[in-house]
């Protein structure tokens, strides 16, 4: 995740670094609210990375308020899927565009050739067998 992450960054660097410089003067509201956005994501998923490596059995730290870190490891990986999930709903024209783009429609097939009207009349039971 953080590869892909990083690899992200490095495609958008130049708006990063261009809305950073003029963050507070002449730059869109959707820019400011993207901006903030992507920069709650970084803090919350190196909150997650801190935290999750703080409590896990791997490093076997000896910690006094354990519970205080999970507690915070929770909150911060709600927080960040919830960020996720708006950022995903400020995209989703965007996703579904590129999803149609990507994977066309299959070709629907047609109903078959009908010369004439179809009939409404039912078949009649003569109840003789025939």
């Amino acid at each position: 995740m953080g590869l892909l992450a990083g690899y992200h960054f490095l495609l958008h660097r130049d708006w990063v670094k261009s809305v950073t410089l003029r963050f507070w003067g002449q730059t869109s509201r959707q820019a400011q609210r993207y901006y903030v956005i992507d920069a709650s994501l970084m803090f919350g998923f190196a909150a997650i990375l801190v935290t999750g490596l703080m409590i896990s059995s791997w490093f076997a730290l000896p910690l006094e308020n354990y519970a205080a870190w999970r507690d915070a490891h929770v909150a911060a990986s709600i927080i960040t899927l919830l960020v996720v999930a708006g950022k995903i709903g400020l995209h989703w024209r965007w996703i579904v565009n590129t999803a149609q783009r990507l994977f066309p429609a299959p070709m629907r097939l047609q109903p078959p050739l009908c010369l004439g009207k179809p009939s409404r009349r039912r078949p009649r039971w003569t109840g003789d067998g025939s």
